[in-house]
């Protein structure tokens, strides 16, 4: 199956092809004169080896003459005529081969010089094929840059009547515009009068609507309002009545805190007296103990050790009893706190 080829062939300059003709010509006399030297080489070559094979032919020539000359001399023995006829024999087979030789080289040199002036005529050829691309590309050359310029000084001629005819449709177009500006003002104010009319009436009843609305509105508002107050009220009134209950009970928490703090407060004056007298009994005996003879010392000390036990229990009691006090107190004072925040409630 052939292939599918495209229509569209992408279009090669005059002068491309002229200068590619113009190559390919050079290119091929390069060769052809590459091969045309070594065509030479071959015939010098050739000429030399069709010169030695002639000279060996004659060479050959004048040794078998003499050969055969020297065979018919007289008086010779049977011996030296036999080795005569021998060399003329062999005189005879080296003319032979120098002949072939000869011929050979002859077929060379004559290959040789066809492929010479072969090559000569090529080259001829070549060098006018060569010439006719050089003026060809000159000519192209000439006839494309004068195209150009006949196309640009078209092109010239085409802007500047574009130009004209540019200037000529914008004052058209501007000419358009202010009518149609004139048109659109005069339409748009006939609009702007019409839609303030509509929006008046429209407005009108509008407003006559929203008036009515808003009437239903405000009686349902005021409806809901009155059974927001009445229930507000009745709320109101309980919480009343629960802050003066709950204000009575703070009260009465308020003056048992105090009680106790009173109690606890008396207590811990008494404790503090006794601990007050303890540490007195405990200094006047260690200061007894002191004086007591050596045989007393150790149970003077027990009896100090036991005392100072005795104080410390009394003092971590104290400290407890203390820390009692002063919660009893933050109790009374919360206490006071709440009753008057009821008190505030009830008010």
């Amino acid at each position: 199956v052939a292939e599918k080829v495209s229509p569209t062939v992408e279009k090669v300059s005059p002068t491309a092809e002229k200068e590619a003709a113009l190559n390919a010509v050079t290119t091929a006399k390069a060769n052809v004169d590459k091969t045309l030297a070594a065509s030479r080489e071959t015939f010098r070559d050739a000429s030399k080896a069709k010169a030695t094979t002639e000279r060996a032919v004659v060479d050959a020539q004048n040794k078998l003459q003499a050969a055969q000359k020297a065979a018919k001399a007289k008086g010779l023995n049977a011996e030296a005529k036999k080795r005569r006829v021998q060399a003329v024999a062999q005189a005879k087979t080296d003319k032979a081969a120098a002949i072939k030789a000869a011929a050979e080289t002859k077929k060379t040199f004559t290959a040789a010089d066809k492929a010479v002036k072969s090559g000569t005529a090529e080259a001829k050829k070549l060098d006018s094929a060569k010439a006719k691309a050089a003026k060809d590309l000159t000519a192209t050359k000439t006839r494309v840059a004068k195209e150009e310029r006949a196309r640009n000084e078209a092109a010239r001629k085409k802007a500047v009547a574009d130009k004209a005819a540019a200037e000529k449709a914008r004052k058209k177009a501007a000419e358009a515009s202010a009518k149609a500006k004139k048109a659109a003002a005069k339409k748009a104010k006939k609009d702007k009068e019409v839609a303030a009319a509509k929006a008046k009436k429209a407005a009108a009843k509008k407003a006559k609507k929203d008036k009515e609305v808003a009437a239903a509105k405000a009686k349902k508002a005021a409806a809901r309002a009155k059974r927001e107050a009445a229930a507000a009220a009745k709320k109101a009134k309980k919480d009343k009545e629960v802050a003066a209950k709950n204000a009575k009970i703070a009260a009465e928490k308020r003056k048992k805190f105090e009680a106790d703090a009173k109690a606890k407060a008396a207590e811990l004056k008494k404790l503090e007296a006794t601990a007050a007298k303890l540490e007195k009994q405990t200094a006047e005996r260690i200061e007894k103990a002191k004086k007591v003879s050596r045989e007393q010392t150790e149970a003077a000390a027990k009896l100090q050790e036991q005392q100072i036990k005795d104080l410390a229990k009394l003092k971590e009691a104290q400290a407890k009893l203390a820390a009692d006090a002063a919660k009893v107190a933050g109790d009374a004072k919360a206490a006071a706190e709440a009753e008057a925040a009821q008190k505030a409630l009830v008010k």
